[in-house]
């Protein structure tokens, strides 16, 4: 397995943060959600992935979820906001339960200030959830103690 023994840079199990994202997307999401930092942590290519028979939406959304050098990190999510079709759909939810789980997971205090109001997590989740609710995409809350569905 690609996360074996593996921690996030919040010290904690991988595996663990994964689980967590994949728990709150839909059923058609959790391929993604399962593999969302797979390439970005080089553990595999999408190349890899491909072979491995992952379908063309997860593949696609897979591409629009891994973080590039190029860009900042707003841009980044600006890509994933603006995306088109299946993939796009997958991508915004998969982001959406990825931030959540970024502001409400245990993290040291060097990383905190990326969650404060106005750090990149708040204003990431802004973002992206404008733009399904503007596409009526449904998605759980970012809200910890929200979780009622939203869009439909």
């Amino acid at each position: 397995m690609a996360y074996r023994g593996k921690a996030d840079r919040f010290g904690q199990p991988q595996i663990h943060h994964l689980a967590r994202v994949v728990a709150r997307v839909a059923p058609d999401c959790k391929v993604a959600a399962w593999l969302h930092d797979i390439v970005e942590d080089g553990c595999l290519t999408f190349e890899q992935v491909a072979r491995e028979g992952i379908g063309a939406d997860d593949l696609a959304a897979l591409r629009l979820l891994t973080r590039v050098a190029e860009g900042t990190y707003m841009q980044y999510i600006q890509r994933i906001a603006a995306a088109d079709g299946p993939a796009g759909a997958i991508a915004r939810q998969v982001k959406l339960s990825d931030l959540h789980d970024n502001l409400t997971r245990k993290a040291p205090a060097e990383l905190l200030g990326m969650r404060a109001p106005g750090g990149r997590y708040p204003r990431a989740l802004r973002v992206v959830e404008d733009a399904a609710r503007a596409r009526g995409e449904t998605f759980l809350s970012s809200r910890a103690a929200d979780v009622r569905q939203r869009g439909s």
